[in-house]
């Protein structure tokens, strides 16, 4: 027996046969580092302490050597790990750990510093290691590949939970009763449970109904990303055979591919209903306040003359068909774009061919229309066609003398889950430029295409993408794209708008900052604000503002992650720094989706003389804060928790405060404006 001892921040039970780890919340949030350190709680059976959100598998046969000292198992303590040598010690089931097998025992120390990669020597000297190869030669066993083992979960292949607290083989089991098993616990599952919540919200008939449709449209930009991200890091793992490591390890931890077919067949539910959504509640209800989607089919002559017209003028200059053939190889398709696959004939020689066209995103998505009301007068209303329509109902002027047998949409979702090592970039900056660059090339993840579209030309589009016809295509009977269902450019009335939005508010002006010198104001004592309750106009943003015209101001430091387009806080920063105030910002440029952007703020920031640092190796800045230095020995500084949201709407009662982009306008957004010495 050679016990090794460990120093993580959180506790860690091992199983060195089935490299069993129990990961946990429930010590401090703040050790939750997975690069650093592996994350893990002993929870034992008799625990009264519940579980916070990625688990593993309570095993017993550990889990007894600590249940008699439960407050072991819930401090942050170091720990000793005896690892007991096999013959076969790769090879043996959890279960029989005691039995011949290595076994683990755990005992607890004073808390440390360490991370769980310091190895240290053990008072009683039985092993004086300090890496692995020290341990190797210490005649450890197997401990490297226990290493990697245990590396692979702490990045993030976090294995499933079973609430009953006992282990069970579930590799038997058939993917219905994989879902249906309380066995396991599979974190994209829970993933899209909260995006069917956010669904939810679309189906409740209490909101008001543009509101619903935004709701819609949210689901379907979170499903976007979920794709870019999870099932993208999904491919990645799958593709360089982390399968292999996960069933040597355990049978019953989630491989990429069981995660892939589960993630394939529930998104094809959320999908569905998402459509029903739409197509059977939404629009049907949309009509009756005069707003519709209609169909070239739907539109009389005159209607579509004028779309032609329009077409001929706007849409075919931007327009480039492209063949594919031996020649021509598949073109360049863009993340989240939509396109069109053209089958044709040669009516001369009967060659089949085959065409992409895609579709312009430098046009707006929905197209107005002037159609005539229900009392027959011609009336411009609310009615939209989408440009893709236009574009396929006018495919003829792109082959002339070809026959087109099929034309079908389709739409397209790179990975964004590009691998990243900040350890040996020279510079963050040109990091990120590489990697967006290379994320714009990135392998494909979806296909999302018309319901109808021949058997024969969606195999030739899966084969050319690289995907897989079964697991990686999505039928959508309805318009593809649902994001920017609300992206439509409704016109209405004050009247009736009432009914089918959230009822409009101002935001107010803190009682004490109306009128009063901002900085006089913070002087005689801290100023606490809401947002959007409280107006970031004359609170957040008239306090950089003064900063930055105020001659007392000496310098303005700020962390930067993610801003509008049209920041005020930006223009302000470059303000400063023209009145030749030192200005320090930090851009995070890992703002994921939003790296272009900090970028260009990055840029146009140093061209403005302001001094620009992107950020720290390894770590994500969150943190949104501003201080000012001002003269008279004071300093102001102005903290918020999160990002301050700008909005006129106020949240019903029924919306909740975590769903994706609604939550950045409805949350609470607590900001506090202080002075310190």
């Amino acid at each position: 027996m050679q016990p090794l001892r460990l120093t993580p921040k959180v506790p860690v039970i091992v199983s060195s046969s089935a490299f069993t780890t129990r990961y946990s919340g429930a010590s401090d949030p703040s050790h939750r580092s997975r690069a650093q350190a592996v994350r893990a709680n002993g929870i034992g059976p008799n625990s009264s302490q519940t579980p916070a959100c990625e688990f593993g598998p309570w095993n017993p046969q550990i889990g007894s050597q600590v249940a008699s000292d439960p407050s072991a198992a819930y401090v942050d303590e170091s720990f000793e790990i005896d690892l007991a040598e096999s013959s076969d010690s790769d090879n043996v089931p959890a279960d029989d750990v005691g039995n011949g097998a290595p076994s683990a025992s755990v005992k607890t120390r004073s808390p440390a510093d360490e991370y769980m990669s310091d190895v240290e020597e053990v008072d009683d000297g039985s092993v004086t290691a300090s890496g692995f190869s020290e341990m190797e030669e210490a005649g450890v066993g197997s401990w490297e590949h226990r290493m990697k083992a245990l590396e692979s979960l702490a990045e993030g292949l976090m294995p499933p939970w079973e609430q009953e607290g006992l282990m069970k083989d579930v590799s038997g089991l058939s993917v219905d009763a994989l879902v249906s098993a309380d066995a396991v616990y599979n974190k994209e599952l829970s993933w899209l449970a909260f995006n069917w919540r956010v669904l939810y919200q679309a189906l409740d008939k209490r909101t008001p109904l543009m509101e619903r449709l935004r709701f819609l449209a949210i689901t379907a930009r979170n499903l976007d990303e979920f794709f870019c991200k999870r099932v993208g890091a999904l491919k990645r793992q799958q593709a360089a055979g982390m399968a292999n490591l996960i069933g040597h390890r355990s049978s019953w931890l989630w491989t990429p591919s069981q995660s892939l077919k589960i993630v394939a067949r529930e998104v094809e539910q959320l999908v569905q209903m998402q459509l029903q959504c739409l197509q059977q509640d939404l629009l049907p209800s949309l009509r009756k306040h005069g707003i519709s989607l209609v169909h070239w089919d739907e539109l009389d002559t005159p209607a579509k003359d004028k779309l032609r017209a329009y077409y001929r003028a706007w849409l075919e200059p931007i327009i480039t068909p492209l063949a594919v053939d031996p020649g021509h190889p598949f073109p360049f398709i863009g993340n989240m774009s939509l396109g069109i696959a053209v089958a044709l004939r040669d009516p001369v020689d009967d060659d089949h061919e085959f065409a992409i066209v895609s579709v312009p995103n430098t046009c707006n998505r929905w197209h107005p229309l002037v159609r005539p009301n229900e009392e027959g007068s011609n009336e411009e209303r609310n009615a939209f066609i989408s440009v893709e329509e236009i574009i396929k109902a006018n495919l003829a002027s792109l082959f002339g003398g070809m026959e087109i047998t099929s034309a079908h949409f389709f739409r397209v979702t790179r990975n964004a889950d590009v691998e990243r090592n900040e350890d040996e970039a020279e510079d963050l900056l040109e990091m990120i430029t590489d990697e967006m660059r290379e994320r714009k090339f990135a392998p494909f993840v979806r296909l999302e295409v018309d319901c109808e579209m021949p058997e024969e030309v969606l195999l030739k589009l899966s084969q050319e993408l690289g995907l897989d016809s079964r697991d990686d295509v999505y039928r959508i009977c309805g318009p593809l794209g649902l994001g920017e269902i609300d992206s439509i450019p409704v016109n209405l009335d004050e009247n009736a708008k009432r009914a089918i939005v959230f009822t409009s508010w101002a935001p107010q002006t803190h009682p004490r900052l109306k009128g009063a010198d901002i900085f006089d104001t913070i002087r005689h004592g801290d100023v606490l604000v809401h947002h959007p309750y409280h107006s970031f106009g004359t609170s957040t943003q008239h306090f950089v503002e003064a900063a930055a015209r105020d001659p007392k101001v000496q310098a303005i430091k700020a962390t930067l992650y993610r801003t509008s387009a049209d920041s005020p806080v930006i223009s302000a920063l470059i303000k400063a720094a023209e009145y030749g105030k030192q200005v320090a910002v930090l851009v995070e440029l890992k703002a994921r989706f939003d790296e272009a952007r900090n970028v260009g703020f990055a840029q146009k920031l140093e061209n403005a003389g302001c001094h620009v640092a992107y950020g720290l190796v390894g770590l994500k800045t969150h943190c949104k804060c501003i201080m000012v230095v001002r003269r008279r020995r004071r300093a102001f500084g102005h903290t918020c928790t999160s990002a301050p949201a700008i909005t006129t709407r106020a949240p019903p009662l029924s919306t909740p405060t975590s769903v994706s982009s609604v939550a950045a306008q409805n949350s609470v957004k607590t900001c506090e404006i202080s002075s310190s010495t």
